[in-house]
This record gives C-alpha cells, structure tokens and sequence, in this order.
C-alpha cells in the first residue's frame, strides 16, 4: 500500500501530485564487474578485489616494498587491498618518528605501499578503512630507507576496524610514500584507502588572489598581484617612473630617484648604506657633528623589530648612515645628540636592505635641552662585522629633520683567557669558545667537540675520562628497539643524532659511565654497531630532560665496546658531558655465588646450584 499524505499534524494539508511507478531494476552481474547496476554489489572472483571508482574486478593494490608500490596519478582516489597474502613486513616506525605516531607501528606486520608525487602544492586528505577485525596503521614518509628521519605523518587510531583518517600538506613533484600497515605484531587484513584534495583550489595561470580554500594562489617571482591578476612589472634598471602594475621602479643600492627625470642618480655620501660615512675604529673615541637636513628618507624600522623599541620609527622623515668596523670585540657607547628642535631616533643594523632581521638596537627618547644626550645605546659588537649607524628623524608621517653630535666609544673590553672559558670577560659576560669549540664543563677549556659520527669514527676514550660533545653537529645513525638492551624498556634514539666512542678495558669489571646533557639523553653500550639488537650490552633512560644518565657496563679486558650518546625521541640533541669512572672489580672466587661486590651476582657454573653462597 502506497500512501500519499500531507506533512502537517495539526492542519489539514492537500493538493494536486502525479505519481509514478517505474519497471523494476533487474540486477545484472556480468563477469569482471562488481556493480549490478541498481546498487549493489556482484562478487569478484578469488583474489581480485573491486574497485569502487570504476566498478571492476582488480587484483589487490598495494606494492610489498617501495620499489613495488602502487603508483597514485589522479585524484580522487581510491581502491581495495589486502596486506595478507604475500606482502612481507618491510617497514615499520618508531615511538615518536611520526607526528601522530607517538606510539609507533608496523612492528611484525605486513604491509602495503602506495606511491604519490602531488601535481599542485595543497593539503591533501588520506582515509584507510580497515575490515572489521584489522587494526590498521596509515604513513607517510618522503624515504623508505630512513623512514625516521623523513617521516611526514601518521594515524593509528587504536582498536581493530577503525578507520583512520590523515589530513597533511604536501609539496608539488615531491614523490611520498604511503604506507599501510599494521598497528601491532602480526596483523593483517583488508582495507580501503582513499586519497583526495582537502579543498580544490581555484588557482589558474595569470589568476592571483583568493584560491577558494582559504588560502592566496600566488604570482610567480617578479609579479605583483593587481585586482586579482599577475602583473609583471616593467623595469630597466636606470629608471624609477611607473612600473606598469601600480608600483614604480626602483633605484638599486647606491642610487636615488630623481622625481623631476623620473631617473636614477648617483646618492649622496651618508644618504645611504651603499655609500656611508665610513667611522674610524682606530680612532676612538669619536666625535662626528653631521645633518640630515639635505639626506632624503630611505630607512626606517618596524614594530618591535629592533630591541628596546617596541614602536616603529622613522618612517616619514630623512636619515643618514655611518659604517663602523669595531677594532676589537668589546662593549661601545653609541650616543647622539640633537641640536635645536630636532627629535631623532638612533638605530644600529648589519643589512640595511634587511633592517627587520639585522637591527642590534634602537633608541628613541625625548630629547632635552639642545647639545645633551637623547639616544644612548650600548653594544656587544664584534671585530668581524661591519655595523652601520643610522640617524633618523623620529617622525612617520612627517620629515623631521635636523643637526646632530654622534659619540662612539669603547665602554668596555672584554678579558678572557685564551683557550679558557666559563669565567667572567670583565663586562658582565661569560668567556666563550670560538667557532666549532665547546667549553669543557669540567676544566672550563674550549675543546673540540667530540664523539665520532658513526662507531667507524669513534672517538677512543679510556675510563677515569670525559668528553665534551655537541650533537646536534652529527647525524642520525643509530637507535634502540623495544627490549633489545639490558635497562632499557622501550625504544629510542630514532630522529635524534647520536656520537659514537669506543672504549677497551685492561681490566674485567663494572664500569660506571655517566651522561649530563642539556636535552633528553639516552646512553648504551654495544659490541657492533651493524647489529645493535643482538648486541647491545646494557643501556639507560631517565625520562626527564636535563637528567644525569648511569650506565652501569659490566666489561671484559680487551674487548671493544661502543657507547652510543643519543637523544630519547625526535630531534633531542644538544650539548653533552661523558664521564668514564673507574671500574668496580667483582669479587667471585671460584666455587662462590651471591653478591659480586659491585651490584650484580657471581654465577655458577651449568649444572650446579647456589647454596648458602657456595656452588654445589
């Protein structure tokens, strides 16, 4: 029974309809297709699988390695695929490796790659649905054979047939691997996948602007954005009229514009950096009386680009620039002093064609009576490095302008011992090292750092020693899986850089060896650093940053062991402190069990058993 009704409970509602019945839909399965054509769904044949964009029966998707990998052309996407069968367990990824990942996956389980090289550079939106009883895992990393150094992103949201979904920005003809996986040891099953743009933009050659996700569709280099079209601006380098697309052209450093000609002309000495008053660090102090009634507006800086100035100056008024080289590292007084009624602000860069990212420091105070000082900064400088000194009218929407006296000197010369650091330079600093040098926290001598790359390069170190080391100098070579070092529950050392030293004892015993490091540090000692898990002796993990690891390595004469400084999790690196101590000697005679005298126990022989500390 068909009924036709009016919505309405409480009006009595009608009108005139047609109604229509059609034939009915037959369904139709036809060999090779998966649709029967009135919405649903044929079965495929053994070990194919359908593909629910066209409808046809496909063998499974999904390479064994990244060599084999499913290669992914256009979007939407979407297929059917299996990591049973005969996929191998080929990757994996570790604890912290991949933001969303923090628990790692993939360990024991099998898997499927698929390969994709974005056309456009966008956000772009992954989706895996698992079979009921599939726990599944979703990756991306740029290499699979360093998946802890490129990984990109990852999901797992845990408990077997939940989907997992992964929305990632990705970058035009980078090629990514994505990797579906299990969440655990020895999991397997279907799956679903899908990939697709978040949001398609709008963006066309030519169109700037608005791309309709939220974003700008941009101009290629050298165009300005017009009303929602690229212009390229037309621009012969010798003159400064309009430049076509609403701007106007340019002069380059050195030049100025000539309004009336519309040219470029030679600028002023002191109107710009290109062309300073030059100061003479050899001849300090100095007094310069100088003007900016003839300069023209070239500088100016920004809200809070310059420290001590949280305002932004200069922006509308004349200035001069001075270039001074520092005869020696040491602590100068930069003061001015205006004449008349002329306000000014006083700032020092290194690049003046980059004010916002060079400025050391502005002033910008009410000035007093004419002749005292109104800006006074004083600076750290270096002997290395040419500074330039810029006097400016305060003004930003008016040209203020005016004389001035500019003072510079010395207020302090740092003294440090060479070699030495630590101690205090006289000027209420610290003695540092110098480039490539680190201060041994223990002898306060700047010594190289230390730690070699890989165990290939370990650097030799003996026990009652220390070693100073910086890693976030070195590379990512090692790591621990789950339960592969004596003290050392969970994994790490992946996504961190690691040094490398070696050490062969003369005598047999337990040697205590400590880590102070001002990042998350992890500490462990192996026999070969080509197999870690098979070898690794014992390791230690405080959890907490800034915590002093204590490995306790029980050691036989001559042999080689490896101790491998390394950071917990992704990128946790920095400066270190390595201390061999002197070994405890274990106290076993033999025939004896129980306690060895240094923390562990003297064994017996197979076959025998301890009783009341003698081996029977």
């Amino acid at each position: 029974f068909i009924f036709v009704d009016g919505y309405s409970n409480t009006n009595a509602l009608g009108g005139n309809y047609t109604l229509s019945l059609s034939a009915p839909c037959t369904p139709q399965c036809v060999e090779g297709s998966c649709w029967d054509g009135c919405g649903g769904v044929c079965p495929c044949a053994d070990g194919l699988s359908c593909n629910p964009i066209n409808g046809l029966c496909e063998t499974g998707v999904g390479g064994d390695t990244c060599e084999q990998a499913s290669v992914i052309v256009d979007l939407p996407f979407a297929a059917l695929g299996d990591t049973g069968g005969s996929n191998a367990d080929s990757y994996s990824v570790a604890s912290f490796v991949c933001d969303g990942l923090s628990l790692g996956a993939g360990y024991g389980s099998k898997d499927s790659v698929f390969r994709f090289t974005p056309k456009k550079t966008t956000t772009y939106k992954f989706a895996v649905k698992p079979d009921p009883g599939y726990d599944v895992s979703l990756y991306i990393t740029g290499d699979c054979s360093a998946i802890s150094a490129t990984c990109v992103a990852g999901a797992d949201d845990v408990g077997p047939g939940l989907q997992e979904n992964l929305t990632v920005s990705l970058e035009e003809g980078v090629t990514y691997y994505v990797v579906v996986d299990g969440a655990g040891p020895s999991i397997s099953g279907g799956f679903a996948i899908g990939l697709d743009y978040e949001c398609q933009t709008n963006c066309t050659e030519g169109f700037c602007g608005d791309d309709g996700c939220g974003g700008i569709c941009p101009c290629t280099d050298g165009e300005t954005c017009i009303v929602g079209t690229c212009c390229s601006p037309v621009c012969d380098g010798t003159s400064c009229g309009d430049d076509g697309c609403g701007g106007a052209c340019p002069c380059a450093p050195g030049t100025i514009c000539n309004p009336d000609q519309a040219t470029c002309v030679e600028a002023a000495e002191g109107d710009q950096c290109a062309l300073p008053f030059q100061v003479n660090g050899d001849a300090l102090p100095a007094l310069i009386l100088g003007s900016t009634e003839d300069a023209l507006n070239d500088y100016s800086y920004g809200l809070n680009q310059c420290a001590g100035e949280v305002s932004a100056w200069g922006a509308g008024s004349a200035d001069v620039a001075y270039a001074f080289k520092p005869p020696v590292d040491a602590i100068y007084e930069i003061s001015l002093s205006p004449f008349a009624d002329f306000d000014p602000t006083l700032y020092v860069v290194t690049d003046c064609l980059d004010i916002a990212g060079t400025c050391e420091a502005a002033s910008e105070e009410l000035p007093g009576a004419p002749g005292q000082k109104a800006e006074v900064l004083t600076l750290a400088l270096k002997s290395d490095t040419t500074y330039f000194i810029i006097v400016d009218g305060f003004g930003n929407d008016s040209n203020v302008k005016g004389t001035f006296q500019l003072d510079i000197s010395a207020a302090c010369f740092p003294e440090c011992t060479p070699g030495l650091c630590g101690g205090d330079d006289g000027c209420g600093g610290v003695c540092g090292c110098g480039e490539g040098k680190l201060c041994h926290p223990q002898t306060q001598a700047c010594v190289a750092s230390m730690g070699g790359n890989t165990c290939g390069t370990a650097t030799s170190v003996p026990p009652l020693s220390a070693a100073a080391g910086d890693t976030s100098l070195a590379q990512d070579d090692y790591g621990v899986d789950p339960g592969v070092c004596p003290g050392l529950d969970g994994d790490g050392g992946y996504g961190s850089a690691d040094h490398a030293y070696s050490m062969t004892p003369n005598v047999t015993g337990v040697y205590p060896i400590t880590l102070e490091s001002e990042f998350d540090g992890i500490l462990y000692a192996v026999k070969n650093c080509a197999n870690v898990a098979g070898t690794c002796q014992a390791g230690v993990d405080d959890v907490s940053e800034g915590d002093t690891e204590t490995l306790f390595l029980t050691a036989s004469a001559n042999q080689e062991y490896f101790i491998i400084v390394d950071g917990f999790g992704l990128g946790s690196e920095g400066v270190y402190l390595l201390n061999i101590g002197a070994p405890c000697i274990t106290d076993c005679p033999p025939g004896t069990c129980g306690a060895d005298g240094c923390g562990g126990q003297c064994q017996c022989s197979i076959g025998q058993v301890c009783n009341a500390g003698l081996c029977e």
